[in-house]
C-alpha cells in the first residue's frame, strides 16, 4: 500500500490544501531499565514523545487570513476541537483509490506557528507551518490514528508570486527573492511525569525578512545598520490561470509589512562573471498581513 499528504482539515472549518510536502515525527525516546551490571536491557519504558508535523503549502491565503489575519504574529491554537491530517491510498495502476480507504491522524488540541514564507522569482510562493500536538492530561497521546477514512476532492484555491518589496517606500531594485520568517519560539509544558506536552507557550517572536536583490549598490547602501523609518512592505500578486499574475490594481494580493525595526546587508558578491546578488535583512518588531489588496 502507498499513500501521499492530503487536504489538512481544520475547525473553522478550513481546509488546508495545496500541500507539497508534510512529515510526521513523533520524537519518541526510549528508556531503557537494566538489572545491576547488566548489558543488556530488561525492561523499555516510553520516555518524552513530543509530537509535531511540518508541512509546506502554496494555498497561502487561506493561512495567512486566520484569526484576522494573525497568523504570521500568533500562529493559531485549536484547544477543543479536532484538526485532521490525512493521507490519500494510492491505487495501484491508477492515482488514487476511492470511498473509505484513506488514513488520517487526529488531534483535540493543536498549536500550529508559521515558519519560513519564501518567494523566488516567478515560482509559486511557499509556506512552512509546524503542527504541535498536545494532550488532556500529559499521559493521554494527543493523536488518534483513524483507518477506513472518506475524503473530498482536493481543494485549489490559487497561489502567489514574488511581486515587489519597498523599505521606506521605495522599492527594492532589482528584487529576485524574499524570505519572511516569523521568529516564534515555542516552549511546551510536560507536568507530573507526563511523556507528552499538555500545553505550548509562545514566549518570544522575532520576525525578520531577507531582501534578495542582484543591485548591489542597494546592498553596499546598507552596509551599516540603519533604521527602517516609516517601514517595510512586501507584496505577493496572486498568479492568474493562463497568464502571469491578476493586475496589480486588482484587490486580490497580499500584502506583509512591519514598522520600526532595522535593516542592513547580510552578505553580497557572486563568482566571477555571474551576476552577483546580496541579502538585505530586515528585523521588524511585528509583522503585519493583508489579504486581498491591491499592489502599490
Amino acid at each position: 500500500m502507498a499513500f501521499s499528504p492530503f487536504d489538512i482539515s481544520l475547525p473553522g472549518p478550513i481546509t488546508v490544501g495545496q500541500i507539497k510536502s508534510l512529515t510526521h515525527s513523533t520524537n519518541a525516546q526510549v528508556q531503557p531499565g537494566f538489572g545491576s551490571g547488566e548489558v543488556s536491557p530488561a525492561a523499555m519504558f516510553q520516555g518524552d514523545s513530543p509530537h509535531s508535523s511540518q508541512f509546506q503549502t502554496t494555498q497561502l491565503a487561506t493561512l495567512l487570513g486566520i484569526g484576522t489575519n494573525t497568523f504570521l504574529n500568533n500562529g493559531v491554537w485549536y484547544g477543543a476541537a479536532n484538526c485532521l491530517v490525512p493521507f490519500r491510498k494510492r491505487m495501484s495502476g491508477g492515482r488514487y483509490e476511492s470511498g473509505a480507504n484513506h488514513v488520517a491522524m487526529q488531534s483535540g488540541r493543536t498549536l500550529l506557528t508559521p515558519g519560513s514564507l519564501s518567494a523566488q522569482g516567478s515560482a509559486a510562493a511557499t509556506l512552512d507551518v509546524t503542527i504541535q500536538y498536545a494532550s488532556s492530561d500529559g499521559f493521554l497521546s494527543p493523536i488518534t490514528g483513524l483507518t477506513a477514512q472518506s475524503l473530498s476532492a482536493a481543494v485549489f484555491t490559487g497561489e502567489y508570486q514574488l511581486a515587489r518589496a519597498k523599505i521606506n517606500g521605495v522599492a527594492v531594485p532589482e528584487l529576485t527573492g524574499i524570505a519572511v520568517n516569523p521568529g516564534i519560539t515555542v516552549v511546551e509544558q510536560r507536568v507530573d511525569g507526563g511523556p507528552f506536552a499538555k500545553n505550548f507557550f509562545i514566549t518570544q517572536v522575532l520576525p525578520t525578512i531577507d531582501l534578495t536583490t542582484e543591485d548591489i549598490e542597494a546592498a553596499i547602501s546598507v552596509i551599516n545598520a540603519a533604521g527602517i523609518g516609516t517601514g517595510v512592505e512586501i507584496f505577493l500578486a496572486k498568479k492568474l490561470n493562463g497568464a502571469i499574475t491578476e493586475d496589480f490594481a486588482n484587490t486580490v494580493h497580499i500584502k506583509i509589512s512591519g514598522a520600526n525595526g532595522l535593516r542592513q546587508a547580510t552578505q553580497f558578491g557572486g563568482q566571477g562573471e555571474a551576476i552577483s546578488s546580496g541579502t538585505i535583512r530586515v528585523n521588524p518588531f511585528s509583522l503585519v498581513t493583508a489579504v486581498g489588496v491591491e499592489i502599490t
